[in-house]
């Protein structure tokens, strides 16, 4: 589901604005958007950096409350041999979020806030001949986001090809003869994954590229755009739930202009977000839109762990900001600590999670997973966990890493932009 279609299902059918539509499909068609740092901005990046179910994009992280997660309780799944080695957990969730707060406090602040990572998406594959996990969409991306709104942002990215997952994989994919390429299921089509860098279906270049640049007028122009659209919603009726046999009534929307315009932090000057460290009510309401729409559920546990990585992870902000968004994670009451974990690189982290079920059908079971390093705190990384694997991923066993994203480096800089 793109971005466009996910604002008609919060919102219902609006009335077509060709041109601006058309402005922002252009943006959007075969890209995730991702928010820039100042006072406005629209980011892009090439391939999907989580399931289809999972992606937040145009509003924020309340996407995730409508194409995302739905919460359930339970514990961490046992280890499966898939990277993951869960052990009983000595300090509450709380009490490390907190801890992580205090180091955050504590961070320099630069010219850029600069984020380097790699990310990666599972598929079953080979099941006529046993079936293994093979990743794909492995993306190495370098994202450079300025404070001032008189720098560009610039977002250095590669793919890295396709592998299998563990060395239990490759032992089943050497054993199918070494396939260079796939044909997986993945968000609502057939795609063809290669081994080859770049040459996987609807990726980008397997070198680093020169840098996709997001100047100050994109900015600027980006922010009207949303804001243009967010108006255009904001007059759209949203249709009730028909009896059976009858016609849907229109009613108009409650409080549209506080979902679309304050769910997200594309508008808001580096003033404007130091503020939010002293505010933890609307900060709480940026990071967390629960409750903007009648009939809508909230993002539950999973789905607000994964808003507290984006922003901890995509977002410029102070170290007091930063601090913040961390003691409002801590006041999560279904994110639970499960103690040493290793993430897709095999580093051994924290493990904080919250149980899900994905909503596109497949009634696949997983925990959304933030990394902490045990030291320091900063964030190694986010990634889905399957508990009970269904449909399209139907064979993975629990433990099985379904996506991930590996923070290699993140912090305030002054250096000029630049690849690895």
């Amino acid at each position: 589901m793109d971005d466009l279609m996910m604002v008609r299902e919060l919102y219902g059918e609006v009335s077509p604005d060709p041109q601006l539509e058309a402005n922002l499909r252009g943006q959007i068609d075969g890209l995730t958007m991702e928010r820039g740092g100042g006072k406005s901005g629209l980011r892009r990046r090439i391939a999907p950096r989580r399931p289809a179910a999972l992606g937040l994009g145009l509003v924020g992280a309340a996407a995730a409350a409508v194409v995302g997660i739905a919460t359930l309780g339970g514990t961490s799944p046992t280890s499966s041999g898939h990277q993951v080695q869960a052990k009983p957990a000595e300090l509450s969730a709380r009490t490390i979020l907190l801890a992580a707060a205090e180091k955050a406090a504590a961070e320099p602040v630069g010219r850029y806030w600069r984020v380097h990572t790699t990310s990666g998406q599972s598929y079953h594959v080979g099941r006529a001949t046993g079936g293994y996990t093979v990743v794909g969409y492995t993306s190495e991306d370098s994202d450079w986001t300025a404070r001032s709104d008189s720098d560009s942002d610039v977002l250095y990215s590669r793919d890295l090809g396709a592998h299998p997952l563990t060395a239990a994989d490759q032992a089943a994919w050497k054993k199918a003869g070494s396939p260079s390429t796939w044909r997986v299921w993945s968000n609502d089509h057939y795609a063809t994954l290669s081994s080859k860098p770049g040459a996987s279906f609807g990726t980008g270049p397997g070198t680093w590229d020169q840098g996709d640049k997001t100047t100050p007028a994109d900015k600027k122009q980006g922010a009207a755009e949303v804001r243009k659209m967010c108006a255009r919603i904001t007059k759209a009726p949203l249709p009730t739930t028909p009896a059976s046999g009858a016609a849907a009534t229109p009613r108009p929307i409650k409080s549209p202009g506080k979902f679309c315009q304050k769910s997200n932090f594309i508008a808001l000057s580096w003033a404007d977000r130091q503020k939010l460290a002293s505010d933890p009510a609307r900060f709480k309401e940026l990071l967390f839109p629960d409750g903007a729409l009648p009939n809508k559920p909230g993002l539950g546990g999973a789905g607000r762990l994964m808003s507290g990585f984006d922003f901890l992870t995509r977002q410029p902000a102070s170290p007091e900001v930063r601090a913040a968004a961390f003691r409002l994670l801590a006041t999560l009451p279904d994110v639970r600590s499960i103690g040493t974990v290793q993430d897709a690189k095999g580093r051994t982290g924290i493990g904080l999670a919250a149980r899900a079920t994905m909503r596109e059908g497949s009634g696949t079971v997983f925990d959304e997973v933030l990394v902490l390093d045990p030291k320091t705190y900063q964030v190694l990384g986010e990634q889905d966990i399957v508990v009970k694997a269904g449909g399209s991923m139907r064979g993975m066993q629990p433990g099985t890493i379904l996506s991930n994203q590996v923070v290699l480096e993140a912090g305030w800089t002054n250096d000029s932009p630049h690849h690895p």
